[in-house]
């Protein structure tokens, strides 16, 4: 019998990442560097609601990896510390991209829920509206991910709660700093929202982080800062990602032990690298990396499309073939997966002027998004 677990390093001496859970895309942490200024904007936003006035509602955008999520997370934090009399509600839109979903998760924060039978969606809206006058309460709403309510034409929900009386936050969050513009004027109008753009990290602001993150996450003395700025320079190039650079630093650091090393080498950065599936595309885009999709709510068939794609533009027909291979589904079925991957910024999907034209579904090009 082969013992294939045998030789797992166990000796915390020599081991390198002693707390991996701290380089890892959940992980917040409770001190954010860099984002200061972006995140007193979202603060003073925010803060006429704890006065029982109308706050600002703010379009928070920026390239992937850029501390948006984490930023917004962290003044949430906050928030529920101070106040409650502002309940605050997170969503990812990805996972909630309805009205009813939205109405549902508000009402689920307050501690109601809906019944067996289900409520209209009016409904719905007119309990929360309810319980925040007796309970004299507002509301903050992150939406993150805000382009699924927009691809799933759901963006009126946004309308629906801005023309209430009540006291409600809206906070958009997208990588799309041009979504706005494929919003029905009534709404943005209504919304009055406020431009805040994160802007790409610098490579020294990456290397801040990492160090970081590496202090509290890694053995001493199995690290090096030029190690560190290798994984930053990584993320710099890539529309100042950290949370890229952040992955590199983690892979890296389990090829070091991997080798049974007490130190992570510039050769382990650059097999991270070239392993890395960013890597493999050509001017590769942010999102295009395993930390950042595990933030964008793929299913299991996005997902398998994704890892077809790593290998190299190709056309719908050969996507449908490989696909198919492992898992039955229509021609439709993965057009309508093609289209949701679009949406989330992950492809772009391309005519191929090559192909016959005579499919029910014309063929086309997809590749991983190419960096803007």
């Amino acid at each position: 019998m082969r013992e294939l677990f045998k030789g797992k390093p166990s000796d915390a001496e020599s081991a390198i990442l002693l707390r991996e859970e701290l380089l890892l895309p959940k992980y917040a942490p409770p001190e954010i560097i860099h984002r200061e200024g972006e995140i007193d904007a979202i603060a003073a936003a925010i803060k006429p609601l704890l006065d029982k006035k109308t706050p600002n509602n703010l379009f928070i955008h920026g390239n992937s990896g850029t501390g948006k999520t984490t930023s917004m997370k962290h003044v949430l934090g906050e928030l529920k510390a101070a106040s409650s009399r502002v309940i605050p509600v997170y969503l990812n839109c990805w996972e909630f991209k309805t009205k009813t979903a939205v109405y549902t998760m508000i009402l689920r924060a307050f501690g109601g829920s809906v019944p067996r039978r289900g409520l209209a969606t009016d409904e719905t809206l007119e309990e929360i509206l309810a319980i925040m006058e007796k309970d004299d309460t507002g509301v903050l709403l992150v939406l993150d991910e805000l382009d699924a309510l927009v691809f799933n034409n759901e963006q009126e929900v946004l309308y629906n709660l801005s023309r209430t009386d009540a006291r409600f936050g809206i906070i958009g969050i997208t990588c799309n700093g041009g979504l706005l513009a494929k919003i029905d004027n009534k709404i943005t109008s209504s919304l009055r929202f406020t431009d805040l753009e994160f802007k790409p990290y610098s490579t020294q602001q990456i290397a801040d982080i990492l160090a970081k993150r590496a202090k509290a996450s890694l053995a001493k003395g199995s690290w090096d800062f030029d190690i560190l700025e290798a994984c930053a320079g990584m993320g710099k190039v890539n529309g100042g990602n950290a949370r890229l650079a952040l992955e590199m630093l983690w892979k890296a650091a389990q090829l070091a032990e991997k080798r049974g090393a007490k130190k992570i080498e510039l050769d382990d950065v650059k097999e991270a690298s070239s392993k890395s599936f960013y890597q493999k595309i050509d001017k590769a885009d942010p999102v295009a990396c395993s930390f950042d999709l595990m933030g964008k709510s793929l299913s299991e068939e996005e997902r398998l499309i994704v890892e077809i794609l790593a290998k190299g533009e190709t056309n719908t027909t050969e996507i449908y073939d490989q696909f198919t291979r492992k898992k039955q589904k229509t021609k439709r079925q993965i057009r309508n997966y093609l289209d949701i991957l679009e949406a989330k910024g992950l492809v772009e999907i391309l005519e191929d002027t090559n192909a016959e034209k005579d499919n029910l579904l014309k063929p086309r090009l997809v590749r991983l998004k190419a960096k803007q």
